[in-house]
């Protein structure tokens, strides 16, 4: 991969063009998911709870609390527990945002009598996932993502505190059993006391940091894909604007304005590759290092050596500047007419195009879902 910048032909002129892709919802949103108890017990589901969906009824339930419906999209969808001492803590307020055709989701369940500090806690994330989704700086699913590493933490913080519990009780009970006074234990007691205070007091400060870090990394997540996914179909577009107008080279040796045309083409062209070509290191690296599958790094790569490599240099480079752009210049300072080398070059150019133009398409599709997965 070469790692000069080249200008294609006379004067620098620069065209900015986006591309959007709308895709037609379906009417129906298919849901599936699962019931997960915290708190209490380990991550599974008993028999006497029940889903219920709100405008839509009671969800049956199966082994291991899996569960699937169907609903209307584009509607948010409200999801209770029954019985009501269970309280569902994800998805916030129960609520699901029917926005894509399928939906997977894990119902996160509470029990009503769970301790007070864990509610408390869990009372703190809502309040920081509640700012977030205000802010609108992250996308839903980041949101979640976010929001479901952090729960995980605070879960582990509670057993942790719960373990503390157990054995400052234990300790209770050996001192009140023991006829002599016994150092060790009351040693043993007071630091796990201790303990228990300091991680019940950093719990709130850790989650508060999570939360900062966590929004940083996908706050750069989306800047990454929004500047790169803009630069490959700015740079797309204008391979496609040079490549339709390669048929039309005859026409340069008949109209000033169109030899005018494919010059500024050509430069708008050599400027959307040049700025892509600036900033994709520094893309690949970010992808590398936020997005959590090698694969996707690898299918970014593949892309950018598709796009300087077997597209600009082995191609672009030699057709234009070598087979093209010369015998136009002539014509341009000279009146030397090379009309049917021009068109012959052209042509086999636009043959030679075409099929790299294709799958650059898909490279390009399929980089944009594996990005959007993260974000």
């Amino acid at each position: 991969m070469t790692c000069q910048a080249y200008s294609l032909v006379f004067y620098l002129l620069f065209i900015s063009i986006n591309v959007a892709y709308s895709q037609q919802p379906s009417g129906v949103i298919e849901v599936t998911g699962r019931i997960i108890e915290r708190g209490i017990s380990e991550e599974d589901i008993t028999d006497d709870k029940q889903l219920y969906v709100v405008n839509y009824g009671p969800v049956p339930l199966q082994n291991g609390g899996l569960f699937e419906f169907k609903a209307p999209r584009d509607l948010d969808i409200k999801v209770e527990i029954l019985p009501s001492e269970f309280k569902i803590m994800r998805p916030l307020d129960g609520l699901l945002k029917g926005e894509t055709s399928s939906y997977q989701i894990d119902i996160y369940i509470i029990h009503g009598t769970e301790d007070s500090v864990l509610k408390n806690q869990i009372a703190s994330l809502d309040e920081e996932i509640r700012l977030l989704q205000s802010a609108k700086s992250l996308s839903d699913h980041q949101i979640q993502k976010l929001d479901k590493t952090i729960l995980d933490t605070v879960f582990h913080f509670q057993e942790k505190q719960k373990w503390f519990g157990r054995e400052i009780k234990n300790l209770n009970l050996a001192l009140e059993k023991s006829a002599a006074e016994n150092q060790s234990l009351k040693d043993t007691l007071r630091l796990y006391q201790q303990q228990m205070k300091n991680l019940s007091d950093s719990v709130k400060v850790l989650i508060g940091q999570l939360a900062e870090a966590l929004e940083e990394k996908y706050l750069r997540q989306k800047a990454h894909y929004d500047d790169f996914s803009q630069l490959l179909l700015q740079y797309e577009t204008q391979l496609k604007d040079l490549r339709d107008q390669l048929p039309q080279l005859e026409y340069c040796f008949k109209r000033p304005e169109a030899l005018k045309r494919f010059n500024d083409i050509c430069i708008s062209y050599g400027k959307a590759r040049n700025a892509l070509f600036d900033k994709h290191k520094e893309h690949l690296a970010g992808i590398k290092h936020h997005w959590p599958n090698l694969h996707t790094y690898n299918k970014a790569e593949a892309l950018c050596h598709r796009i300087f490599s077997t597209i600009h240099d082995d191609l672009i480079l030699p057709g234009v500047n070598q087979n093209i752009n010369p015998h136009l210049k002539n014509y341009a300072t000279k009146g030397i007419r090379k009309v049917k080398d021009v068109k012959r070059a052209g042509l086999d150019l636009k043959n030679e195009l075409d099929p790299n133009i294709q799958s650059l398409d898909q490279e390009m599709d399929e980089l944009f879902a594996e990005l959007l997965k993260d974000l």
